[in-house]
């Protein structure tokens, strides 16, 4: 099996199996759409039954400056919905040649028992700058985690270290 890396923020992710990688910020699907659709960087499916969804950043800002702090969540929350919404569209057929660019293990996992984990992956942040940003997307995202009968541990909020330790970076 071929394995890819897909190098953002710092880090390096994988390596990953080719068959198991959807680079969706890289894919024709999502060229076709970008103009004010702000998309993660990749899904990528762990298990035959696990989707994870990362969005990749080299920092964060502290929540001192409310103003910066709510944009930043905002964004990311959009980059992880939006990458969700293309990949559930393009799996329903939605997009013209959508189905071609998955590739076939993720075309063929079971969508009504699937676990989706919402990854947001940031480089060099300190263990206790995680909690805070954790909580804040909790809230955030309640409503989608809801409408989607997903549970409160889909959303995860996680630096480099942590990162490595669960085999997602180098």
């Amino acid at each position: 099996m071929t394995e890819h890396y897909v190098e953002e923020s710092k880090m390096k992710f994988g390596p990953f199996s080719v068959d198991k990688l959807f680079h969706i910020e890289k894919s024709k699907i999502y060229k076709n759409i970008q103009k004010g659709v702000p998309i993660a960087e990749f899904v990528y499916l762990r298990s035959a039954d696990e989707l994870l969804i990362i969005e990749a950043k080299s920092s964060a800002p502290q929540p001192k400056s409310q103003e910066d702090y709510d944009a930043y969540l905002r964004e990311i929350h959009d980059k992880l919905v939006n990458a969700f919404s293309l990949l559930m569209a393009s799996l329903l057929n939605r997009h013209a040649d959508g189905l071609n660019e998955i590739p076939k293990p993720i075309k063929q996992i079971k969508l009504s028992t699937a676990k989706f984990r919402f990854l947001l992956v940031i480089h060099g942040h300190q263990d206790e700058w995680l909690i805070p940003l954790q909580e804040s997307f909790n809230a955030m995202f309640n409503a989608f985690l809801k409408t989607w009968a997903l549970t409160p541990t889909s959303i995860a909020v996680i630096n480099d270290s942590l990162a490595r330790i669960k085999n997602l970076i180098q």
